[in-house]
């Protein structure tokens, strides 16, 4: 599977980090990396390279990274979501599930009723929408 099915995609990592979401990047983890050479050479038309030996690569080289944003996995969005959520005194719990169109949901539930509910067509892209409509509206 690419890589870029498997963490978020470049608008939504960068709504994250506008959010405050924590930009740490250990050995391992994944970024987008900003590398205008690639944008001039037409390898790549952003500029954007998505992996995890990028940021190694760039601080031996330069000793700084220009700019990056942090692509998340489903582990760690996953992480980062409440199991529950309290609105008007009830308890809602944190739902996953893969309907049988290939969508995915992520939803606070209820037995009797649902709160919060995103549908996206990638597991990584819904947790990161649930994450982000959670932020904004804290």
């Amino acid at each position: 599977m690419p890589l870029e099915k498997q963490v978020t995609s470049l608008e939504l990592s960068k709504k994250l980090k506008k959010l405050g979401v924590s930009q740490e990047v250990n050995h391992g983890d994944y970024a987008w990396v900003y590398d205008e050479l690639h944008l001039v050479h037409n390898d790549n038309d952003t500029g954007w390279l998505l992996g995890n030996d990028y940021l190694t690569y760039f601080r031996e080289q330069d000793g700084e990274i220009a700019e990056y944003v942090k692509a998340f996995t489903v582990a760690e969005l996953g992480e980062m979501l409440p199991a529950q959520m309290t609105y008007e005194g009830r308890v809602f719990d944190l739902t996953i599930e893969k309907t049988s169109s290939g969508f995915w949901t992520v939803q606070y539930t209820i037995p009797t009723a649902t709160y919060l509910l995103k549908t996206e067509r990638t597991l990584q892209d819904t947790l990161a929408k649930m994450l982000i409509y959670l932020l904004e509206n804290k």
